[in-house]
């Protein structure tokens, strides 16, 4: 039996998608289409899903109606509450850091290269005052800038999730000039500036803003991340989430740099409609899988978005379908079992057969257009439960606890996968997907109440140039 961990911000992307929540942005609704079709791929190919109980508490009994299909797992009778205090310390114990405009510390620097987000922060003057300001470097309205806008929206949409999960998660920011001198922007005088007398006002809101939600998605991340080693599942995480879950696992030392380039390039390689494996000695194996995008076939079937879910549900008992979740839980089951190389020999006899099926899948429900079939890559990586440097120590079950039935299955398994995407592929195939894309919209309702982040430029040549109005960092 296979079964998915799945995140509280997926559901609630699916609700904005929906109208059953608003949206701040239109800038989110590509990341929250992605989210959707992490949702039916869970559905479809998973024994079953499972997520933890923790969203804000009057909301909590109208989500379990609403998403009455899935089983929510109480987080104190499973002791997650000792993974959250984990999670939260190590977030906690690193300061970001912005060194001369740009992030500096190993954290959000390198996950925001994994994003290729091309950051920087200036002081810009605002009456007679100037003040920090986090920019994009490139040119507005290019279709470069328009993948800043969709990341961006999905960064901050981690502290909408904060507020619906009733918490907050306060971190310091340390600035330094770009001689490496520490900033007290209470109290710093930018030298060179060309108005004023260089007086700081400190950090912009969104500036705070964007550290805030990066601390958020990296906290839940690991939350997550940590359940599912725990829980012995798969994670099916907001897709930004799941970008970070690599990083993490790379600077923890879990896999080694050349797996996990491996698997970047996986991810980013043009795309066959087959299932490649990579191979990182006796702790993890990844599979590549390229699946149609079910959610644009199905909006298409049914005729609007509110109506995908259930469509999806019905779609589970396709003999496709089924047979391609057989499949898979076929691979999951051979890890489980058996030893990594063991397992390895095994899910190579099998492998020519679910490259047919998944074949199969993209002739059945891809979507065609004159630009081809649009893909959703898929990287699932089984992890052992080898002892890495750096990981937080699991409790221990408490067997004096009666546990939901699919827990207790699954308590002598050896390991769990996380999955990976290429958030910037995916928002890029979201719009190739034409009228299914303006009907997966449809629904969205921005809340003209909250305001929401629209990044600033800068061009790469101006990023050292002091103006009247600006000074770099």
């Amino acid at each position: 039996m296979a079964y998915a961990l799945i995140d509280n911000a997926t559901l609630t992307a699916v609700q904005r998608l929906t109208g059953r929540a608003k949206s701040r942005s239109e800038d989110s609704t590509d990341g929250d289409i992605v989210a959707l079709e992490n949702l039916l791929q869970a559905i479809l190919f998973y024994d079953d899903i499972v997520t933890i109980d923790d969203y804000k508490a009057e909301y909590k009994e109208s989500r379990r109606k609403e998403f009455d299909f899935i089983r929510f797992l109480n987080p104190s009778e499973l002791r997650l509450n000792e993974i959250e205090a984990a999670a939260r310390s190590e977030v906690l114990s690193a300061i970001p850091t912005i060194h001369g405009g740009k992030f500096a510390d190993a954290d959000f620097r390198n996950f925001l290269d994994l994003l290729k987000m091309h950051m920087i922060c200036t002081w810009d003057l605002k009456s007679s005052v100037y003040y920090l300001t986090m920019k994009m470097l490139g040119q507005p309205d290019s279709p470069e800038f328009g993948k800043y806008s969709n990341i961006s929206a999905s960064i901050f949409s981690e502290l909408v999730d904060a507020g619906e999960s009733d918490a907050r998660l306060d971190r310091k920011l340390s600035l330094l000039d770009r001689d490496g001198r520490p900033i007290d922007p209470s109290n710093y005088y930018i030298l060179g500036a060309k108005s004023g007398n260089g007086k700081s006002g400190g950090v912009t809101g969104a500036l705070e803003a964007f550290v805030a939600a990066l601390s958020w998605l990296s906290y839940k991340t690991l939350y997550y991340l940590h359940s599912a080693r725990f829980l012995h599942a798969d994670t099916f995480l907001y897709p930004v989430r799941q970008a970070y879950q690599i990083h993490y696992m790379q600077k923890k030392g879990v896999y080694a740099h050349d797996f996990t380039k491996s698997v970047i390039d996986r991810m980013t390689n043009t795309m066959n409609t087959d299932l490649r494996r990579i191979v990182s000695s006796d702790r993890a194996i990844a599979t590549a899988l390229d699946l149609p995008i079910f959610s644009a076939w199905l909006v298409m079937e049914c005729g609007s978005v509110t109506q995908i879910v259930d469509a999806a549900r019905q779609l589970r008992s396709d003999k496709r379908i089924v047979a391609a979740r057989e499949q898979i839980r076929e691979v999951r089951s051979c890890f489980d079992v058996d030893d990594l190389a063991e397992a390895n020999a095994k899910v190579s006899k099998i492998i020519k057969e679910i490259e047919r099926t998944s074949s199969v899948l993209v002739s059945s429900f891809g979507l065609r257009s004159n630009a081809g079939i649009p893909m959703s890559r898929l990287m699932m990586v089984y992890n052992t439960f080898a002892e890495f440097a750096g990981w937080s120590k699991l409790p221990q079950y408490d067997f004096k606890i009666k546990l939901p039935q699919i827990v207790a299955d699954h308590l002598p398994k050896q390991g769990f996968s996380t999955l990976y995407r290429d958030i910037g592929a995916d928002l890029a195939q979201v719009w190739r997907l034409g009228e299914a894309r303006q009907r997966l919209e449809a629904a969205v309702q921005i809340d003209k109440d909250q305001s929401a982040y629209k990044p600033k430029a800068e061009s790469p040549e101006y990023r050292n140039v002091y103006t009247w109005w600006k000074s770099p960092m």
